[in-house]
């Protein structure tokens, strides 16, 4: 990560990632690495309410 906090890739770069991330082998690395790109292309002021939906869409996981 840059000293600034900043990252350096745009939120559809992190989209493109999660593609790939979702192909893992390993489904449960699949979805971790699925839910930080999330994280990442909602960014710092969108990543709360993207949690928040993911909870609510899978209530059962929360």
């Amino acid at each position: 990560m840059p000293p600034d906090g900043e990252y350096e890739q745009s939120p559809q770069d992190w989209a493109i990632t999660t593609l790939f991330h979702s192909a893992e082998e390993d489904s449960l690395v699949a979805v971790l690495e699925v839910v930080v790109c999330l994280a990442f292309v909602h960014g710092r002021d969108g990543y709360l309410q993207a949690f928040a939906d993911l909870r609510r869409q899978f209530p059962k996981l929360g």
